[in-house]
């Protein structure tokens, strides 16, 4: 009995797998690896979030909600197209533009400032977007303009110690150094063990 009840849950892993790949349309981004999941919920998470886009193919929303699928599991590639065409369905939704942003701003930065700059057009009150937003920027080497978006999330949370932290290290390079301490002491203020403020301020 023992050998039986593994050997059916063995199979009927490979069923709810197996069942992920073949009722999905080809042009469903599928994930490497695939076959290889062992996790039933993460199987059955996958086949209705695929499900749901197969039945409609130009909802925004299925789309978007089968990347947050890919994207919390890793699979960023596939993530990546599923927000891409969300964003393309409905250009003026914040949250796929962001997620889009989240999941591109260090691998691609050029493409996530240019994502972040239509988000914060749509939804200039989050204050988050910002800081990332300023990521970007600053890895294209747009300093300028990822101050201002740092001050903007600052305005907008000032209990946020990475807007000063930022700022700090901006202010750093830019060798304005009464700034750089005042920043760097206001993200320590806010977050006492930010090990990246104590480093920048021993230099």
């Amino acid at each position: 009995m023992k050998c039986f009840a593994v050997i059916s849950i063995q199979c009927t892993i490979f069923f709810v797998v197996t069942s992920v790949c073949l009722v999905a349309k080809d042009w469903i981004p599928q994930p490497h690896g695939l076959l290889k999941i062992s996790n039933l919920k993460l199987s059955e998470s996958i086949k209705t979030a695929q499900n749901t886009l197969q039945k409609a193919p130009e909802d925004a929303n299925a789309w978007g909600n089968l990347a947050k699928v890919y994207h919390i599991h890793g699979w960023e590639a596939e993530a990546i197209q599923c927000y891409r065409r969300a964003t393309e369905i409905v250009p003026t939704e914040f949250r796929w533009l962001y997620y889009l942003g989240l999941i591109t701003y260090k691998t691609n930065p050029k493409e996530a400032a240019n994502t972040f700059a239509k988000a914060v057009s749509i939804n200039p009150k989050y204050p988050a977007v910002y800081v990332y937003y300023a990521y970007a920027l600053r890895s294209t080497g747009r300093l300028k303009g990822a101050e201002q978006q740092l001050k903007r999330a600052k305005e907008l949370d000032p209990s946020n110690p990475f807007s000063d932290l930022w700022l700090g290290e901006l202010a750093l390079a830019d060798m304005r150094f009464n700034d750089a301490r005042k920043h760097l002491q206001s993200a320590l203020n806010l977050n006492p063990k930010q090990s990246e403020a104590h480093a920048v301020m021993a230099q």
